[in-house]
């Protein structure tokens, strides 16, 4: 079994090494010290994964490696990820831009058909000589894995059955569902007689007994115009942990035909119509022994990612001025490295009620649309910075500018302090929340002790600590130039048709060597004699060792002497 894997293994590294879609690899070039991990078989919605999906593998939320496919993952053959580990900074210390040793192993799935991620999935070690499953293997650097993948099969929680009854009652509807084990909510569905106009889904959580605040919710959708089940995702997923009661809620702008049966534990209602959509807050609220034919998606084992740590941007400090002005306010910060934002905090005296998080774009100098946001969270009823968690983290490239936004449900006195860039106010209160878009807001020189966490493109910050004389904007320079880790190697233009310019220079007394290699780690060509002291800037014509042509696809460039080791891949396209 071994050697069928290997020999179909040779048609494929190449899809693992080409344009990555969705997934992005931590680390930039081909990485190093790697763990060779082949997988045998992967499975979406019971169907073998095609080409264009993609498979990663992640250590947390690091992605470690990715294989793009350029054929189906069928009939013997067999995908490839040549997952890299995380850089050293200068302290020795692991940088995040790869996996860590002795951790475990995790997988993401890309159906590019759908455009769906999956991120949980089932995962089986096994022998290639005996197809048997074995234990679990962790991040190794130079170790080989063979596993199997598929997608978590959605499980149904609610009334999946269709009741006989049906009304077109206007007004918000919501039923209980209690979870037996941890998971994650992605979707809600609801049987209607096909209709016009739109409708909203949404998850609340529970208060004694009847919905609460809202824990996630759909876009607006068109209805379906025939009779059935209709399936809408929640714009964010639901994390929810075993014995958590939460509300299935739906609304529809115009009358649409339900079903409906008398029983246990029954409805909640609420008379407000669709202007009123699915508020922070579900409100007041009447009970009946109603059930709905609705019900929720979800896979069971998901918990909820850790809040990434590293960065504070923002206004850490505590002003010295106080109020408990309403209303949703905001304030911009810009970043000047790319990262990804996982929290924001809030300096306040404590209080009663909840208080709402969220990150906005820049819309000409004013929040526009919403990047990410927090659950609605309790506010802590003792002085200090209160951190929360975003519902999902939000990415940001350098230069990008963001605004943190922040409301509380009931009155909560926060810091502030006259100065710029200031603050945007906009004057809805709680019931408002933070919608998709900001809306009409007015501007202030006013600083809020706001401030957002999240964790930087660490290929940088490696680059940096090699050579911390190279200034930040040199960096981006060079990272333009497809630069690998170190600003002594650089490789451009890449992909290439006709010449490979290779820059770098050779310090006194290294021995330098230049490999190249082909996707199956074979020696295509050396430049060792073409090498000289100092500056270096040599061409490759895409020959081999005998001056032939090599064919289009992927090659490993390895410059390597006693001192340093440096890997980059490029892409040869042919004439």
């Amino acid at each position: 079994m071994k050697r069928l894997y290997i020999l179909t293994l040779l048609i494929w590294p190449l899809g693992a090494l080409l344009a990555q879609n969705h997934f992005q690899p931590a680390f930039e070039g081909n990485g190093y010290d790697h763990m060779n991990i082949y997988i045998v078989e992967s499975i979406i919605e019971g169907m073998d994964m095609q080409a264009g999906d993609e498979i990663a593998v992640f250590d947390g939320d690091v992605c470690a490696g990715v294989f793009v496919l350029t054929e189906p993952l069928a009939n013997g053959t067999i995908g490839f990820i040549n997952a890299s580990r995380a850089d050293l900074d200068t302290s020795g210390a692991y940088l995040g831009n790869g996996y860590m040793p002795d951790n475990a192993i995790s997988f993401k799935l890309w159906d590019e058909s759908t455009a769906t991620e999956y991120d949980n999935v089932d995962l089986t070690f096994i022998d290639p000589d005996t197809d048997l499953e074995v234990a679990a293997m962790p991040f190794t650097v130079g170790g080989t894995a063979f596993v199997r993948l598929s997608q978590k099969s959605s499980i149904d929680l609610g009334n999946t059955t269709i009741y006989s009854s049906s009304s077109t009652a206007t007004g918000r509807v919501s039923i209980p569902v209690t979870f037996t084990e941890d998971g994650k909510i992605g979707s809600v569905s609801i049987y209607h007689e096909g209709g016009t106009g739109n409708v909203l889904l949404g998850i609340y959580s529970d208060a004694s007994g009847s919905p609460g605040s809202r824990l996630g919710v759909t876009a607006s959708t068109a209805v379906s115009g025939t009779a059935g089940w209709q399936t809408v995702s929640l714009l964010d997923s639901v994390p929810v942990a075993s014995g958590t009661t939460v509300w299935l809620a739906y609304i529809f702008e115009e009358s649409v035909k339900i079903h409906y049966a008398l029983g246990t534990p029954g409805r909640a209602y609420s008379s407000d119509t669709w202007s009123s959509g699915m508020p922070l807050d579900y409100g007041t609220s009447s009970k009946a022994n109603v059930n709905i034919s609705v019900y929720c998606s979800y896979v069971a084992g998901a918990i909820e990612p850790p809040v990434p740590t590293g960065t504070d941007l923002g206004n850490t400090t505590i002003y010295s001025s106080s109020s408990t002005a309403t209303g949703r306010v905001s304030i911009p910060v810009t970043f000047t490295e790319d990262g990804k934002i996982g929290s924001v905090s809030i300096y306040h005296e404590g209080g009663t009620g909840n208080v709402l998080l969220g990150i906005y774009s820049d819309a000409s100098g004013s929040p526009g649309s919403r990047l990410g946001v927090t659950a609605s969270t309790a506010v802590s009823g003792t002085a200090g910075w209160q951190t929360v968690s975003l519902l999902d983290s939000v990415p940001v490239a350098s230069g990008t500018t963001v605004w943190l936004a922040y409301i509380f449900e009931e009155s909560v006195k926060i810091h502030y302090a006259l100065g710029t860039p200031g603050r945007a106010y906009s004057s809805d209160t709680w019931s408002s929340g933070m919608p998709l878009d900001y809306g009409t807001s007015s501007k202030a020189n006013v600083n809020i002790s706001v401030y957002c966490s999240y964790t930087v493109n660490t290929v940088l910050k490696a680059a940096e600590s090699k050579n911390p004389n190279i200034s930040k904007t040199t960096l981006k320079d060079t990272k333009n130039l497809a630069s690998n880790r170190s600003l002594d190697f650089k490789v451009y233009p890449n992909p290439f048709s006709s010449n490979l310019i290779i820059d770098f220079v050779k310090e006194e007394g290294e021995s330098l060597s230049l490999v190249i290699y082909d996707i199956q780690g074979r020696i295509i060509n050396r430049m060792d004699g073409e090498i000289v002291e100092g500056s270096n800037t040599l061409s490759w014509d895409a020959t081999d060792a005998t001056g032939n042509k090599v064919h289009p696809g992927m090659y490993l460039l390895l410059l390597q002497s006693d001192l340093r080791k440096e890997t980059f891949k490029v892409v040869y396209q042919g004439n």
